[in-house]
Formats: structure tokens, C-alpha cells, sequence
């Protein structure tokens, strides 16, 4: 009976201690974690946080986008508990207003890479969730950014070894917006050496030179770079930004020469049927038709493929009166400018050969193909007079007619915005003076107002080569009446 006492006792005790929690179980919450919001930008002026000034990198600007992908990184300050678990990351747009869980991770991160789907100039907002050992949690403010498109790079490719005079960086718009680029170049040691914001002004394609001058960079340096877009956003009231992906460049002392230059030769006129050019059908227009003659002067103009290299300083072209020389410089220009225009007292009726040599940053030199052509006297417009209303049915176009010999002329209308509307041939033998030709009674429609411009171009075939050569005349405006 009192063994059977004993064992009730204890019974009641057990039951009286169940749902209990231990004494020392851990119930306080960890310290509130505290995001880092977007600060700005590599490149931009130290800002102040938590009032100590800090110089603004990839480690410590906040919430942002990353040169890896389409991805977002959110960033904290240390935590300050030691007992930490794990914690959750939540998202929320407003595509997707409600928040989501979207990983648990570790409390060991020091930051936490959102890879997506990501969508382009949408704000995204987070937050984490941040758990002790005991289960115990809190949860921290919120930190919002939008990612834009990735700014694609042109040149330097990655990995490329060359000289640091001339370096230049080229990349293409990330989109059609009115944004804003930033090129950063990166030491070996991650540090910013240098950067510039270039301003936007609509070209698909744009570049900026390194200024080498400024900065001793010395050979065996392998810089690294990228293009960084910006954009403002009214509504959230800051900035839109995404980091393009980074290339390497290892400094050397160039001694390549670039790339030799390609001049086009004379593909055609103006009028004649497609040609076929490196391998495609080309409708031969003023722009591409390779060296040619030109209607403001008595001159050759020479055109040429676009230059391969990236590190380019100027070209100097050269002309003879054979191909195999002798050769005389007769001007140096930028190697940006992609037409040169000799108009230095040419006698009429004589073959010029043309070559390019194309010069880098470093002295390094190549030489082009050589190309020729010859001019001949101009046709001079009489009628009608330069911006004369007209109207276009049965209008009579009328030049005058050196006495040129065999040949052609060709008549030509276009719009201002150089389409071509319409051309006719008039095949001669010895004719000169005063010549004309009329426009059909069922020309099409344009409307009143319309400027156009005309021309008389006198074409000669070479029998040797089987192309043509010739002049173009001075252009003249009429307006539809």
C-alpha cells in the first residue's frame, strides 16, 4: 500500500512539471538585423551612413546589381548575435505585392545574391527574417532597387593584350532609354583607377579613350573593366542601374600592327543594279559604292570597310599614277573620319591609285589595298532654278553638256534623306550643249512642299577594267509645287 502511494505521488509530480519549459531555454529574440539600402555607385563622391564617411566600391554601397548576371545583392551589417542559426529572404515587387519567401540560407552570409527571373525597370523590395539556435527571430527593414539591361561590350575583347596609349573602351546602348554610362577601369587589387560617365546622346554605339597620359600604368598590368548603366526612376525616386560583365586587359608594349585597312574599290553607280560584295547583294547607293567621284568638286572621294582595331591614331593617304608607285603623301586625318576627299587640282581624264597606311597609338603602321579612278568635266544644271516650285508632271530637267565624247548621262532625283526616286540613262556619242529630259506625265505622287534634289552624273566605261568612271555635277533643290 505504501509502494503503491509512492508511485502515485510521483505520477502527479511528472504530470505537474509536463508543458513546462526549461528553466534556462533561450526566449530573446536576436537583435534586428539592419539592411544596407542602395548608397550610390563606384565612381561616385563618398556619401555619409551611420555618420561615418565612407568611399563608395562593390563591398559597400547596399543594394545593387552585379557584372555576374541579370541577379540582385543584398547587403547587411554585421550581426551582432553569436547564437545565429539561419535566416529567410523575402521578396516583393509591385508585380508580385505580396511578400515571398524566396531562401532560407545560413547566418554566416555576409550578403545574399537574388539570381531571379529578375524583370528590367521593376523595383524589387526585401527584407530577411533572421533566427537564433533556440528559434527565436526578428525581422529586418526593408531595402528596394530595379534592375536595368546589361550594357554590351564591343572592345577591347576580353583578354586582350596591347598597349596602354590609345586604349579605348567601346560598348553598344543597353537599351533606347535616356540613361546614363559610366566606364570603370579596375587595378589589379580591385582598386578604381579611373572612370568616366559618358554622356547619352541616342548613337547605338559609343567609346571613350583611357587617358593614359594622366596615369603611369606600367606593362605587365592587367586591368579589368565595365560599363555601368544608370537610370532615374520618378516614382521610387532614385536611381535604376545594372553592372555589365567585366573583361580583362593585360597592358604590353604593343608592336602589332593593326589590322590592314580594306579601300572599297568602284562597285557601281548610283542607279545600276545590286552588286555583289564580300559575299553579299549590295543596292549601290552615294554611301557604299567605293571611290567615286563627287558632286561639290573636282575630286575623288575614297571610302573604306570599317577598321578592326580599337587603339587607332590617325591614317595618312597616299597617291600615284601607277600601282606600283611612286607614292606621294597628300593628307593625314583622324582615324575616326571614314571618308577622304582629294580634290588637289586632279587633271581630268588620268588614273589616281590611292593607298592608305593606318597608324596606332604606338607607332605600329599597315597598308591597304590600292584602289583608282578618274574623273572627267562636270555637267553644269540650268533648269530649273535651285529651289524653284515645280511641279513634277512633265518637268523638264535641263543641263548643259560638256563636249565629253562616248559615254552617258544619267539623271537622277532624290529625296533629301538620299532615296533615290528616280533616274534615266540618255546614251551619247559626241554630244554637247544644251541637253534636257522630261519627267513622266504619270510621275508618281509626292506632295507639295516636298524638297527634292537632281543631278546629271557622265559615265564612261573603262573597257580595260569594265567599270565606270566619270563626274557628278553640282546638286540642285526644287520644291513640289
Amino acid at each position: 500500500m505504501k509502494n503503491s502511494m509512492i508511485f502515485i505521488l510521483i505520477l502527479l509530480v511528472l504530470a505537474g512539471c509536463a508543458g513546462e519549459d526549461k528553466p534556462d531555454k533561450d526566449k530573446t529574440p536576436p537583435i534586428a538585423p539592419v539592411l544596407i539600402p542602395h548608397l550610390g555607385d563606384t565612381g561616385d563622391e563618398p556619401v555619409v551612413y551611420n555618420g561615418i564617411e565612407i568611399v563608395l566600391n562593390d563591398d559597400n554601397n547596399g543594394i545593387d546589381t552585379v557584372p555576374e548576371g541579370d541577379m540582385m545583392r543584398i547587403m547587411w551589417e554585421p550581426f551582432k548575435d553569436t547564437d545565429l542559426s539561419h535566416f529567410k529572404v523575402f521578396r516583393f515587387s509591385d508585380l508580385e505585392p505580396e511578400p515571398v519567401a524566396i531562401d532560407s540560407v545560413r547566418a554566416d552570409r555576409q550578403h545574399y545574391l537574388d539570381q531571379g527571373p529578375l524583370v528590367e525597370r521593376v523595383f524589387y523590395s526585401y527584407y530577411i527574417e533572421l533566427f537564433d539556435s533556440s528559434g527565436n527571430s526578428a525581422v529586418s527593414d526593408t531595402v528596394s532597387y530595379g534592375i536595368l539591361p546589361k550594357t554590351q561590350l564591343v572592345s577591347p575583347a576580353n583578354n586582350y593584350a596591347g598597349g596602354i596609349e590609345g586604349l579605348r573602351f567601346s560598348f553598344r546602348r543597353a537599351d533606347d532609354r535616356a540613361g546614363r554610362y559610366r566606364v570603370l577601369v579596375f587595378g589589379e587589387n580591385n582598386e578604381l583607377i579611373w572612370f568616366h560617365d559618358v554622356e547619352n546622346l541616342g548613337h547605338d554605339q559609343m567609346s571613350v579613350s583611357f587617358p593614359y597620359l594622366e596615369y603611369d600604368i606600367p606593362v605587365g598590368t592587367l586591368l579589368r573593366w565595365r560599363v555601368d548603366y544608370f537610370d532615374w526612376d520618378d516614382a521610387n525616386e532614385m536611381f535604376m542601374g545594372s553592372e555589365s560583365n567585366e573583361r580583362y586587359y593585360a597592358v604590353i608594349r604593343d608592336v602589332t600592327p593593326p589590322a590592314a585597312p580594306v579601300l572599297i574599290p568602284h562597285l557601281g553607280d548610283t542607279g545600276d543594279e545590286p552588286v555583289l560584295y564580300n559575299g553579299q547583294y549590295i543596292t549601290l547607293t552615294e554611301a557604299n559604292n567605293g571611290i567615286d567621284a563627287v558632286p561639290q568638286a573636282d575630286g575623288i572621294r575614297l571610302i573604306w570597310q570599317p577598321f578592326v582595331d580599337f587603339d587607332l591614331n590617325y591614317y595618312k593617304i597616299e597617291r600615284a599614277l601607277a600601282a606600283n608607285g611612286p607614292w606621294t603623301s597628300i593628307g593625314q586625318q583622324n582615324w575616326e573620319i571614314d571618308e577622304y576627299v582629294d580634290s588637289s587640282s586632279l587633271e581630268f581624264d588620268t588614273w589616281y591609285c590611292y593607298r592608305m597606311k593606318l597608324f596606332d597609338f604606338s607607332g605600329n603602321s599597315s597598308t591597304s589595298n590600292v584602289v583608282s579612278y578618274k574623273i572627267l568635266p562636270k555637267c553644269e544644271p540650268i533648269s530649273p532654278l535651285a529651289d524653284a516650285f515645280v511641279p513634277l508632271n512633265g518637268l523638264e530637267l535641263k543641263w548643259e553638256a560638256p563636249d565629253l565624247g562616248t559615254g552617258k548621262y544619267r539623271v537622277l532625283l532624290w529625296t533629301q534623306d538620299d532615296y533615290l526616286i528616280w533616274h534615266e540613262d540618255i546614251l551619247v556619242s559626241d554630244e554637247k550643249g544644251a541637253m534636257s529630259v522630261t519627267l513622266p506625265e504619270d510621275f508618281p505622287y509626292i506632295p507639295g512642299g516636298t524638297h527634292l534634289k537632281w543631278r546629271v552624273d557622265f559615265l564612261r566605261n573603262d573597257e580595260v577594267g569594265g567599270v565606270n568612271y566619270g563626274s557628278e555635277s553640282m546638286e540642285r533643290t526644287l520644291i513640289c509645287d
